[in-house]
C-alpha cells in the first residue's frame, strides 16, 4: 500500500521556518522519535525473519 500524500516537503518547509523565526516546529521531536522507531523496530523483525520484542525499560529490541 502507497500513501497518498508523502508529508516530507511539508516536514522540510517547517523546519526551516522554525530555524529562520525561532519558533516552535509542528510536530515534537521525541513524539516524531517514537513514531520512528516503531518502524525500525518492524524493519528489524522483517529482516531477521522473526519475532521481534521491544524492551522498553532498556530502550532496545530484546
Amino acid at each position: 500500500m502507497r500513501a497518498e500524500y508523502d508529508g516530507t516537503l511539508d516536514n522540510v518547509i517547517n523546519f526551516v521556518d522554525c530555524m529562520r523565526t525561532r519558533k516552535s516546529p509542528n510536530a515534537n521531536i521525541h513524539v516524531g522519535f517514537e513514531a520512528a522507531r516503531t518502524s525500525w523496530i518492524g524493519n528489524i523483525d522483517l529482516k531477521r525473519g522473526t519475532k521481534v520484542a521491544w524492551d522498553s525499560t532498556k530502550g532496545r529490541v530484546a
